[in-house]
This record gives structure tokens, C-alpha cells and sequence, in this order.
């Protein structure tokens, strides 16, 4: 996968985007809190694919920082022979079976709660889990941003405007003091329009990319 440093990004990609704005208005920190929020709302269209192994004797597993949500948690006995377990719905009055499981049974399911995965019983072979994760988001200009590179054209829509939103939301704040009927609000500044578009065209680049083969709602040896 494609990887460009925040600096590059920010300088190469960003300001020439907002170059007819006032620039020196942005500054870096800025410009890095928006592209982080960038980021975190790209992981919700197309969040990255992880993996971690679920050792064997324990039945709670602390998840990564960068955990998004499950994809699956899979027992791999051989190449040609494995099994996923299913999530376990949380209902009141609901017992887990008393009955332990051994190297040819598995646990009835997991569950997960706040930054840990639980399974229903011990198990006794590994497991691995296939999870979705958050972005990795820059903290220093040589930091490296390693979504796809088509989503560097959204990840620009989308952190230029936070950056117009802000300005947008300011210039309303200083038209307050006009007479009542010009009066600012966020939605009468004339950049308002631009932010709205922009965002549209976040979604658009998206969409363009992101088809159905992202989504994989059935895994064979489920069950």
C-alpha cells in the first residue's frame, strides 16, 4: 500500500487545495487535527484490515488501540479445515454452557466490551482474529499516512473542509455585530455552500471505489 508522509501530504496535497484561502490562517497543528478526523471518518467507509492471534488457556483478550470492530474470529485446525465463531448476542438471563471445551470443540461464541474480547469458554487451541481497524493517524511531519492512494484525493476534500468550516463558523462570529437582518449565522457564510460540496465530493470518491466486494457478509466454514 501506497505510504506519504504527513508533511508531504499536508504541503503537496492540502494548502495548494486551499491556496485561495487565506492560508497563513491554517497552521500545521491545525491542518493535522483535521486530517486526523479525516482519518477516524474514513475508517467508517473503509476501515483497514488487521489480524491478531487469541492465544490458547484463557477466555479474555485485551484488543489493540486501533480497534475498530470484528470482522471474524477464526479457528484454523488445517489448510482445509476451519471453523469461525459467532458473536454472541448479550440477553438478559442468557447461561453460557458449564461444559468445557477441548482441542475438538469450540467455545459457543465472543462478545466484546469496551477494549476486550471475551470468549464464552476457555478455549484450548488459539484462535485468530480478523478485525477492523482505525487508520493510523501522523503526530510529526516524517509520520507516514498509508491509506490507499486513491483516498489521498478524499482524505484532501474532507480536511479542507474542516478547515473552511472553521473559518466559516469564525467569519460568523464577526458578522454578529452587523444589523439583525446580516447578521451571521454559519449557514449564511458564503463559504457554507463550499464545505457541503466538498463533503459531497468525499462521499463521491468513496463510493467510486468502495464497491460491494468490501463487504463480505458470508465466510465459508461459518457454523
Amino acid at each position: 500500500m501506497a505510504s506519504i508522509t504527513w508533511s508531504a501530504f499536508r504541503d503537496g496535497h492540502i494548502r495548494p487545495f486551499l491556496d485561495d484561502v487565506d492560508i497563513a490562517d491554517f497552521t500545521n497543528p491545525e491542518l493535522l487535527l483535521y486530517c486526523t478526523w479525516a482519518l477516524d471518518d474514513f475508517t467508517l467507509w473503509y476501515p483497514r484490515k488487521r489480524q491478531m492471534t487469541l492465544a490458547s488457556g484463557t477466555k479474555s483478550f485485551d484488543l489493540p488501540e486501533d480497534f475498530f470492530r470484528v470482522d471474524l474470529v477464526q479457528w484454523k485446525r488445517t489448510d482445509y479445515y476451519w471453523k469461525f465463531l459467532e458473536q454472541i448476542p448479550r440477553r438478559p438471563g442468557y447461561q453460557f454452557p458449564s461444559t468445557e471445551v477441548d482441542e475438538d470443540s469450540l467455545p459457543v461464541g465472543y462478545w466484546v466490551t469496551d477494549d476486550k474480547l471475551y470468549l464464552g469458554q476457555t478455549a484450548k487451541v488459539k484462535f485468530t482474529l480478523y478485525y477492523l481497524a482505525y487508520w493510523p493517524t501522523p503526530s510529526g511531519d516524517d509520520d507516514t499516512i498509508v491509506v490507499p492512494r486513491w483516498a489521498r484525493q478524499a482524505l484532501t476534500y474532507y480536511a479542507s473542509a474542516m478547515a473552511l468550516l472553521r473559518k466559516s463558523v469564525g467569519n460568523a462570529k464577526i458578522r454578529q455585530w452587523n444589523r439583525k437582518e446580516d447578521s451571521g449565522k454559519p449557514t449564511d457564510e458564503p463559504l457554507s455552500p463550499v464545505v457541503k460540496y466538498l463533503l459531497e465530493q468525499y462521499k463521491q470518491v468513496i463510493s467510486d471505489h468502495v464497491g460491494v466486494d468490501d463487504i463480505q457478509i458470508y465466510y465459508e466454514g461459518r457454523g
